[in-house]
């Protein structure tokens, strides 16, 4: 996952892409290392920390659905990763957003990071998933005929059950 997020950054920033190649070129088994500390510290921390000023624009790495991701031990190095100070001292112009159930290797390993912002999706106000439900139905159902404006009311206010508890 590092390793294309670095090459991913690589393509939208020419200086970044620079010195990734140097740091590559000095160590080309980085290009397939499972290590994801070695990673993280070699193709995004030292390549961000030796760009001269800083990548261009604003930059947002988005890690979704991390709680797929396997068993709570292959999470284990990412999410040391993402809860290290190293991981607040990223230029400013960064954020990381990661999307998942809160697992308690999750919420455990990123509840405390003073640089994490948790928020939940339970938390969002039923008036915009009732407005997400009514846009979204229509679109992916609406052709088939027998869904009208009751079958929407319908499903737009079921109780849908919270999962990841």
């Amino acid at each position: 996952m590092l390793s294309t997020i670095a090459r991913d950054l690589a393509n939208c920033d020419p200086a970044f892409r620079r010195v990734l190649a140097k740091v590559i070129g000095e160590d080309n088994t980085l290009k397939t290392t499972p290590d994801v500390m070695r990673q993280w510290k070699k193709l995004l921390l030292e390549p961000l920390s030796k760009v001269s000023g800083r990548v261009v624009g604003k930059v947002v790495l988005v890690i979704d659905a991390l709680d797929e991701n396997g068993a709570d031990s292959s999470r284990k190095h990412i999410l040391s990763a993402l809860a290290s100070t190293e991981a607040a001292s990223l230029p400013s112009n960064f954020r990381i957003l990661l999307t998942s159930r809160p697992l308690s290797d999750i919420t455990r390993a990123l509840g405390n990071a003073q640089h994490v912002k948790v928020a939940s999706l339970d938390d969002v106000s039923t008036v915009f998933a009732e407005r997400d439900i009514r846009l979204y139905v229509p679109n992916e159902l609406g052709a088939r005929g027998d869904i009208g404006n009751r079958e929407i009311d319908k499903i737009t206010r079921r109780p849908f059950p919270v999962t990841g508890r």
